[in-house]
Formats: C-alpha cells, sequence, structure tokens
C-alpha cells in the first residue's frame, strides 16, 4: 500500500507538470492535486504502520536505538498522515510530507544496513 500510494501521487503530479495545469480546466486541476494529496496521506499511514510495528519489535528484542529510531519515524509519518492543509508546511505537499518522505528513504538505507550487518554475524 505504502509503495502503491507514493507512485499514484507522483503519477499525478506529473500528470498536472505534464501540461494538464496549464491546459485543463481549474476544477479538473484542483482534482487532481487532491486526488495526489490523499495517496501521500494514505502512504503515510503505512509509512507509520510499518516502522512502527517494526519499531516495537526492534524494542521487545532488545535493539534499543534502532526501535527508538523505528518509533520516531513512525510518529513523523503519523504527524504528516494527519495533514489536511491545503497548502503550506503542513499539507501533504509541503515541508512535513517531505521530510516524512526523507525519513522513509533513510530509514530504509539503516534498515538494509543494519540487516546486512546482522546477517553477517550470525
Amino acid at each position: 500500500m505504502l509503495a502503491t500510494c507514493q507512485l499514484l501521487g507522483y503519477g499525478l503530479i506529473a500528470v498536472l507538470a505534464l501540461g494538464t495545469a496549464e491546459r485543463g480546466d481549474e476544477a479538473v486541476v484542483m482534482a487532481l492535486y487532491d486526488a495526489s494529496a490523499i495517496a501521500f496521506v494514505a502512504s503515510n499511514v503505512g509509512l507509520a504502520l510499518l516502522t512502527g510495528a517494526t519499531g516495537l519489535g526492534l524494542l521487545f528484542t532488545g535493539a534499543r536505538i534502532a526501535g527508538i529510531g523505528s518509533v520516531l519515524v513512525a510518529i513523523v509519518a503519523a504527524g504528516a498522515s494527519l495533514t489536511y492543509a491545503a497548502e503550506g508546511a503542513f499539507s501533504p505537499h509541503g515541508d512535513l510530507g517531505f521530510t516524512a518522505l526523507i525519513l522513509q528513504l533513510l530509514w530504509t538505507v539503516a534498515a538494509a544496513i543494519a540487516l546486512l550487518r546482522r546477517s553477517r554475524t550470525d
């Protein structure tokens, strides 16, 4: 769900960037923009669930640092999933949504490195 919603959101923004915004009716443009915002909010719900569950699992197994990091990413993603502003920092296309995206990418890289290092020691 996470990747599907993100791809849908970026696809809708790409449609707008490729000329639909200047040639289309204003109602159509706003509908596409709002649909992309809904897709990004839904993807942040998935990110919050994924990282939150991973963080809690890590905390229960004793991996404190990784668990705390995962829970922090989950908190930011949960905050980003509650953004319904039309514009500005708290819109899905604003600073909070971008922060959640960057944290997701960093979390993915950190989790991959941790898993690779752990598999070499086992």
